[in-house]
């Protein structure tokens, strides 16, 4: 008959519960068994430890199990939101909008930067207010083209 009040060698609890001596050893490191412990300290200790694993609330090292699980189902609610305004055209994606300004940028650029040549045969010799209308025009049409996208 086995004696529950009596202290055992680490091999023989493992042989016990179906785990090594040095697992044993690990669950002593981890305060999961007193080392000072019976045998039927070491079964409850062991049996707890085993029931709080199951229900979720054990940690891994600084990981808490129901809180990673919390955490995992804030992300993939998150990402079921961002798919969701996705599809129904509330969000965009930050590189097509990225691309379509530096687009336009470079076109309103280019747009500016040909004024002096194509408008410089049409203001030589015209009065001063002519050259205003002419440069206002040009420019506000360029600006425009960049409003409209």
């Amino acid at each position: 008959m086995i004696n529950l009040d009596a202290s055992v060698s680490r091999a023989q609890f493992g042989r016990i519960v179906g785990v090594t001596g040095g697992r044993v050893s690990q669950l002593i490191g981890q305060g999961v068994l007193a080392p000072d412990g019976t045998l039927a300290d070491w079964l409850r200790s062991y049996c707890q430890h085993l029931r709080t694993q199951a229900s979720g609330r054990a940690t891994a090292g600084n990981l808490d199990l129901s809180q990673e699980r919390a955490n995992l189902a804030l992300e993939q609610r998150r990402i079921a939101e961002l798919r969701r305004g996705e599809m129904e055209g509330s969000l965009i994606d930050a590189s097509a909008v990225a691309d379509k300004w530096a687009r336009l940028a470079t076109e309103t650029r280019d747009s500016l930067l040909t004024l002096p040549d194509r408008l410089a045969p049409l203001l030589e010799m015209r009065p001063l207010h002519f050259v205003r209308q002419l440069l206002d025009t040009e420019i506000r049409a360029a600006l425009h083209s960049l409003a409209d996208g």
